[in-house]
């Protein structure tokens, strides 16, 4: 008996927290908490180091790279951690393809998202597609690449677990005519596509009659650098109705007012939308009455010029609350020179949450923002 221990006094250690909700709170910390947090003890130290080493930016302008480099380098158990990956490099001689070939030691299906910052001609990503981890990357997202069909069409084929695909195309590059015979089998399960260019350009356009057919999201931002004129409208509108229908997420904005207000009659050519983003000037009142049948939010920059058709849309919220509209979210940006919330757009807000609907105000974005 005198062996026995008493149950309070138990040497069987327990867990004093859930493994699984410290790392999901430390994975919404910053870096600086994070360091903080692995100085507490051994258990948060994990924690806290796969939350470091899981988004991971690899910067070339910050003093700590050759750490970085020789961590990622001699350190498999770090290694292996990484899922989101950014490399960024504002001069593009700063990087060298030699930098990252310890991405040659990750295995397939290891990293999730790539991000690159590169101003260059796509030679880079071309180089980097050749190992295992990059291949069966799902999301890539690039920025500042000035890019030509021989690059392009080299970085894009054999990725064939690519679901989300962002390009950022500066001005200056050169015209793209892209063989669509060529693109065939390339991204098989490419869902969500979204384009920045400085001006109207055809590269949209190819991508659309490309991949349009298994697209279910599709972002497009054009710059300050040209005008969307009619000719261009009417042509990606009868190729988003042509190859895109059964789009679900359609965004378009445009720097410079749209020649016409081409969303007002989108059910013509994308009417299986639950998602939409119009940019200013591309709507009047009229929209509210056209929504696709299955639109569940609605995403509407203020004009820069005249006022926002807050009536029409106090219209569309009388059919929500009769259940004829199956809207629930009307969001309104503003943009800096038209912050000033209306009446009308206050009487908006009051009669959707008198409904129980939301209405949100929020600043406008940059015209490059994904």
């Amino acid at each position: 008996m005198e062996n026995l221990v008493h149950p309070l006094h138990s040497t069987t250690q327990r867990p004093r927290w859930n493994a699984d909700v410290l790392e999901g709170i430390l994975n919404q910390a910053g870096a600086g908490d994070l360091y903080a947090a692995a100085l507490v003890c051994r258990d948060w130290a994990i924690a806290a180091r796969n939350a470091l080493y899981r988004s991971l930016e690899y910067n070339t302008s910050r003093p700590n790279m050759p750490l970085l480099d020789r961590t990622l380098r001699s350190c498999p158990h770090l290694r292996v951690l990484v899922r989101f990956l950014t490399i960024t490099a504002t001069v593009p001689s700063a990087l060298n393809i030699t930098d990252l070939d310890w991405l040659e030691l990750l295995a397939e299906h290891s990293l999730h998202a790539l991000h690159i910052q590169v101003y260059d001609d796509g030679a880079l990503f071309a180089q980097l597609s050749c190992y295992p981890c990059i291949k069966t990357v799902r999301e890539l997202r690039g920025r500042g690449w000035w890019i030509s069909p021989g690059s392009l069409l080299f970085c894009l084929q054999g990725l064939n677990c690519l679901a989300t695909l962002s390009l950022m195309i500066p001005y200056g590059s050169p015209p793209v005519e892209l063989p669509t015979f060529a693109l065939q089998n390339t991204l098989p399960r490419l869902s969500t596509l979204r384009i920045a260019i400085p001006e109207y350009h055809p590269f949209a356009i190819h991508c659309l009659t490309t991949f349009g057919h298994q697209l279910r999201r599709f972002d497009l931002f054009i710059g300050p650098n040209g005008d969307f004129e009619r000719r261009h409208i009417e042509e990606l509108t009868g190729v988003l109705g042509e190859y895109a229908r059964q789009l679900q997420h359609l965004a378009i904005r445009s720097h410079r007012i749209p020649k016409f207000p081409f969303l007002d009659d989108v059910t013509k050519y994308a009417s299986s939308l639950t998602r939409l983003y119009g940019g200013h000037g591309s709507f009047t009142g009229a929209i509210f009455e056209r929504l696709p049948a299955h639109l569940r939010v609605l995403e509407l920059e203020h004009p820069v010029r005249g006022s926002f058709p807050a009536t029409d849309a106090l219209q569309l919220v009388g059919r929500m609350r009769r259940k004829e509209s199956k809207v629930d979210t009307i969001s309104i940006f503003l943009r800096p020179e038209t912050s000033q919330v209306t009446q009308d757009i206050k009487a908006l807000q009051e009669a959707c949450r008198e409904g129980g609907f939301t209405c949100r105000m929020e600043p406008a974005r940059r015209y490059w923002e994904f």
